[in-house]
């Protein structure tokens, strides 16, 4: 048999991945081409969810499977004009899997049935291993020498940071090492927080065969970190240490560590990685610290917690001015603060994006293969040059290829992308972050919007996030307008009033409230909580608010505002969901969603 197989008036082009229609090409994403080549391999006959995941999304690649797969199904039902409801071609069976149906063709000799069906599995067999191979090297593979380096504990919360901050430096370096496999720290985060404490269930989870775990603690003025290497199956200690060390000695103790567990693992590393190892961030201890106390604060994702971000690396570069990856951390809290409305001590919002560039720009020209200083100057050039994006995607590619394996950047780029209405390759990278992280509640908030018209899906992706952080009122906000858009009111008002309570006085937050509560009936209370907000503010969600309430033309005033001043770049992009769905047809929307288009975005 050759690489095409047919089937009613479809043809499948299983080596080039393509699906045509009565030879017209129909744009299909990788994995809804995946679910249709198992089925393929097996038509008439049920594929099971556990069969499809195991194909499809090998272990530890992607924690949220049934979105994955419910999203994948509805994509290719919707390549094929199919339905749930009035399956043609691709049946559910509840709880159990899905059927390709088939039409009653004439009997086909024995032989060539059995070489059709051992071509048909090589080639499906190619594609979805090439292509696993391709996402997901080298973290899918279960290999002798793979490791996941475990966070590690610290028996003093206010040690939190400093075992975070060695964890991830080690795994880093680690990952440096040819001859080791390592896991990435979001996927261990996730198999740790599925499974406490159980160190096999662990293992298993993520398919490694060693796991490093290790606990910090102070001891007088020391710093005391034990260290095991454990075989996964087992348990069993392969490996420890103890180090205690002086504050001035830490920053040379992940790379200590680090070779330790490569040569337990993975055998000698080649001098060059030897090499690599021993590279060090900065040869200040005290600026170490501080860059890892930076660290720490900006995870928090917080107004206060992003300020003192800025602050500890803004001390490890006074403290070394060739500190790169502070300075590159620095300018990308700045691409944070900017991006969520915070404010930073000495600088106005509107100053963030130029501020922040200079910072990306010092960092580059210390290190210009800082993936997180291209990654925050590829986010900030998008608020510097909102109508044309001008240096933002070619900055982020340039983050990315300089390291795979950054959630971060795979995350904001794929924002970017949605505001240019590229949602294809927006979905993409936001499952490339979550491949890396699966605990990124962000990243399920993006894929909601790239998703919002497919309302059921955009619902189960911000359940995703709020389970993941229940008490972020980011993921709540988000979740009140899925729930909105998919019909359930009282829900939507429930995570619309929690976010209120989580961030009290936020305007956002309250603009997402008066939404829900105007479509819900209740105009009155959605103006009153609009009363007391400036007479003039950028975020689309406050001008989306004055359309729920019926002030059409106060909200087109603001947008009008906006367009004239300098517009976020993701305006445009906000005026195509459906909180402006009323406004088409009018003619100043329409124009001005012409004119807010930026440069490189997708046409309607």
């Amino acid at each position: 048999m050759g690489r095409v197989v047919r089937f009613g008036v479809f043809e499948v082009d299983l080596r080039a991945g393509e699906l045509f229609k009565q030879g017209i090409r129909i744009k299909l994403q990788q994995q809804p081409f995946r679910v249709l080549a198992l089925l393929l391999e097996h038509p008439g006959e049920v594929v099971t969810r556990e069969e499809l995941r195991q194909a499809i999304w090998p272990a530890g690649t992607f924690v949220e499977f049934d979105v994955g797969l419910d999203a994948a199904i509805h994509k290719l039902r919707s390549a094929l004009g199919d339905s749930a409801e009035n399956p043609r071609l691709v049946e559910t069976l509840p709880r159990r899997g899905y059927r390709l149906i088939v039409a009653e063709a004439p009997p086909e000799h024995p032989s060539a049935a059995g070489r059709r069906r051992v071509a048909v599995a090589t080639i499906i067999g190619a594609i979805a291993l090439g292509s696993i191979a391709g996402l997901w090297h080298p973290w899918s593979r279960h290999t002798a020498n793979s490791v996941a380096v475990l966070y590690f504990s610290a028996r003093d919360t206010a040690d939190a940071y400093l075992a975070d901050g060695l964890t991830e430096d080690l795994t880093s370096l680690l990952g440096s090492v040819a001859t080791v496999r390592v896991k990435s720290p979001g996927v261990v985060r996730r198999a740790q927080r599925a499974s406490p404490g159980d160190t096999p269930a662990i293992a298993r989870a993520l398919g490694v065969r060693y796991l490093v775990d290790g606990n910090v603690r102070r001891v007088g003025t020391r710093v005391r970190v034990s260290i095991r290497l454990l075989t996964g199956a087992t348990a069993v200690a392969d490996w420890g240490d103890v180090f205690d060390r002086s504050p001035d000695e830490l920053l040379a103790l992940p790379s200590e560590i680090a070779r330790a567990v490569a040569l337990h693992v993975g055998g000698p590393a080649p001098s060059s990685e030897t090499r690599a190892l021993g590279t060090l961030r900065t040869r200040s201890p005290a600026a170490y610290d501080h860059y890892l106390r930076g660290n720490f604060f900006l995870a928090r994702r917080s107004p206060d917690q992003t300020a003192r971000a800025v602050a500890e690396y803004r001390e490890a570069e006074r403290l070394d001015s060739g500190f790169a990856a502070a300075i590159g951390r620095a300018a990308y809290a700045h691409a944070i603060a900017r991006g969520n409305y915070y404010r930073l001590p000495d600088a106005p919002i509107e100053s963030l994006a130029v501020r922040g560039l200079g910072i990306a720009h010092r960092a580059l020209r210390r290190d210009s293969t800082s993936s997180d200083a291209w990654m925050a100057r590829g986010y900030l050039l998008a608020f510097a040059n909102p109508r044309t994006m001008d240096g933002s995607v070619q900055a982020f590619q340039r983050s990315i290829a300089l390291d795979p394996k950054n959630a971060e950047a795979h995350h904001q780029y794929g924002s970017i992308l949605n505001w240019l209405g590229r949602y294809d390759e927006a979905d993409r990278e936001q499952h490339l972050a979550l491949a890396l992280d699966p605990g990124r509640a962000i990243s399920f908030v993006d894929l909601a919007w790239t998703h919002v018209r497919e309302t059921a899906l955009a619902v189960a992706l911000t359940d995703s996030a709020v389970a993941l952080d229940p008490a972020s009122a980011f993921s709540r906000r988000w979740r009140a307008l899925a729930r909105l858009w998919g019909g359930d009111m009282r829900g939507a008002q429930e995570d619309a009033e929690l976010a209120n309570r989580l961030q009290p006085g936020d305007i956002v937050m309250e603009s997402v409230l008066a939404i829900v509560v105007a479509r819900a009936g209740d105009r009155a209370r959605g103006r009153t909580l609009m009363a007391h907000w400036p007479g003039r503010n950028e975020h689309w969600l406050i001008m989306a608010a004055l359309v729920a309430v019926g002030d059409t033309a106060a909200a087109l005033d603001r947008l009008e505002r906006a367009e004239r001043a300098s517009p976020v770049p993701y305006l445009w992009a906000g005026l195509r969901r459906p909180e402006f769905d009323a406004l088409h047809g009018n003619p100043r929307y329409e124009r001005l969603v012409a004119a807010l288009r930026p440069a490189g975005a997708v046409r309607p």
